[in-house]
């Protein structure tokens, strides 16, 4: 199935899942993400702010920053993604690129590439090899493709999907679903 073509079809079927489900199988994949972080000791952490029934890290963030983890999220600029670093994941200051919320860009508060030890990237769809199908523009690849931290997908079993990717594509070394866990197939 070509990208477009699978973009259409997975937006559409996420857009079907009730909150409920939603909510019961985004636990699930936090649970999954909390344990790995907590054992690979991973205390930097780069997460994202859920739309459209993306699997919601609200319940991981939370529980993160409990445990005096440092949490940044990303601020869409100029075609590119800023983390930034917050305290409190429901204080994000406005709705940026595509109506997502986002915290304030302020200067202090801009996180280095190299001062993340873990991302955890949504996605439209994801393959075995831990490719990635997102919007199509390219801004999570752009990041990803220095980024030196470990790169880890969330997604809804479904969401495994067989798909070629392209060359500029830029794969996550593993995929938490509700069901399982998948490294990255080299």
């Amino acid at each position: 199935m070509k990208k477009d073509k699978l973009r259409a079809w997975a937006l559409k079927k996420r857009m079907g899942m009730s909150e409920q489900e939603v909510r019961a199988k985004s636990a699930l994949i936090c649970q999954k993400l909390l344990n790995f972080l907590k054992e690979k000791q991973e205390k930097r952490v780069m997460l994202y702010y859920a739309i459209r029934n993306e699997v919601d890290l609200k319940p991981l963030a939370i529980r993160l920053l409990t445990l005096g983890y440092k949490i940044s999220l990303p601020v869409v600029k100029n075609e590119g993604i800023i983390p930034v670093s917050i305290d409190h994941y429901d204080r994000c200051c406005k709705k940026g690129y595509k109506g997502i919320y986002e915290p304030c860009l302020l200067e202090g508060r801009i996180v280095h590439k190299n001062e993340i030890d873990a991302v955890v990237v949504p996605g439209i769809a994801f393959n075995q090899r831990g490719y990635r199908v997102g919007y199509g523009k390219g801004f999570y690849d752009h990041f990803l493709k220095s980024l030196k931290a470990i790169k880890l997908g969330a997604a809804y079993n479904w969401q495994i999907i067989s798909f070629k990717e392209e060359e500029y594509d830029v794969p996550v070394d593993i995929v938490f679903t509700e069901n399982s866990v998948l490294r990255r197939e080299k």
